[in-house]
């Protein structure tokens, strides 16, 4: 055979086998969103176990790692879902041509408000007893590596998220920490407003350490709120 023509019957071979492995991708990836949303008492299982069958190195490995980590997050596995999100981010932030512009960004922002939740979260195994404060998960390297470029974004979200879940103290302690590392005027007025609140209620709330309650009395002191 002519070696042009055996070089294009080559070329239009492989190029089939990429459509189609990409078809496949597609498949799965609808798949795993239809179980997402059927709410089928195993769907969420199942959505995972197509989620996994998409080429983690393909064109869709980042809409992937994100439908991964919401997933568990649902499901209360809340490990797992960073074990998602830290890739994720960290491929945003490398990788500027996998996705526009507009949607990195989007997906940026949500996976960091989730990702927040999780870490806001004390209560992992919905046993009624915390097990950590956001402070000391964010500041886990074995859960947050703490040389990333999304890490102050992500104490800045772990701040308002416990703000407007009405957390004040824990609030404060991460507002303040952040602050101390990365300064942002727009994060000192939810500090304050954190303080405020705070000191207009003149009792612990139940799910409140009475410690963290005059640590974050010290804080608010300190920076005059």
């Amino acid at each position: 055979m002519d070696p042009c023509l055996l070089a294009l019957c080559l070329l239009i071979v492989t190029l089939a086998i990429s459509i189609e492995v990409q078809a496949q991708a597609g498949d799965w990836m609808r798949l795993g969103d239809a179980l997402v949303e059927g709410g089928a008492p195993d769907g969420l299982e199942r959505a995972l176990d197509a989620y996994g069958l998409v080429d983690p190195s393909g064109p869709d490995a980042l809409r992937v790692l994100e439908r991964r980590a919401f997933v568990n997050f649902l499901l209360g596995r809340m490990t797992a879902s960073i074990a998602c999100y830290v890739p994720l981010l960290d491929q945003l932030e490398r990788d500027r041509s996998s996705v526009g512009r507009v949607a990195r960004r989007a997906m940026r922002e949500e996976a960091l408000v989730v990702l927040a939740s999780v870490v806001a979260d004390p209560d992992w195994d919905r046993d009624g007893v915390p097990e950590a404060t956001a402070m000391t998960r964010l500041a886990d390297p074995a859960l947050i590596p703490q040389d990333r470029a999304w890490l102050a974004p992500l104490y800045f979200a772990t701040g308002r998220s416990l703000y407007f879940t009405s957390r004040d103290p824990a609030a404060i302690a991460v507002f303040d920490h952040a602050l101390g590392h990365w300064p942002a005027p727009e994060h000192g007025t939810l500090l304050e407003a954190a303080c405020r609140r705070h000191h207009a209620r003149p009792t612990t709330l139940p799910d409140e350490d009475p410690g963290d309650r005059s640590t974050a009395n010290e804080t608010c002191a300190r920076h005059a709120f």
